[in-house]
């Protein structure tokens, strides 16, 4: 993950979305049966191809990208995140924290 972070900030979000999906086979193991959600109330991409291409599809809007990993938490399957992310997207400096 300190990779990945690193990787982003430097880099930007193509080449994260890059070094993400070829950084080892235990990600592309997970990512094959993983949901990413773009919004809570819409269906989620499922599976690495399709997790894939919406990541490289939003790639373009994002610059500048800086990740914090705040706290990880998991209960059974299901992993919780918290983190602080910094990002120009579209021209515009925003931060999240979620």
């Amino acid at each position: 993950m300190k990779t990945w972070c690193a990787t982003s900030s430097r880099n930007g979000s193509a080449n994260t979305v890059g070094t993400l999906l070829r950084s080892s086979g235990s990600w592309i193991t997970w990512l094959r049966e993983a949901r990413y959600h773009v919004f809570a109330w819409e269906e989620p991409f499922v599976g690495h191809d399709a997790i894939r291409d919406e990541l490289l599809r939003q790639a373009p809007g994002f610059r500048d990208t800086r990740e914090e990993i705040v706290n990880v938490a998991s209960v059974g399957q299901t992993v919780f995140v918290e983190r602080r992310d910094w990002v120009t997207m579209n021209d515009e400096r925003a931060g999240f924290t979620s």
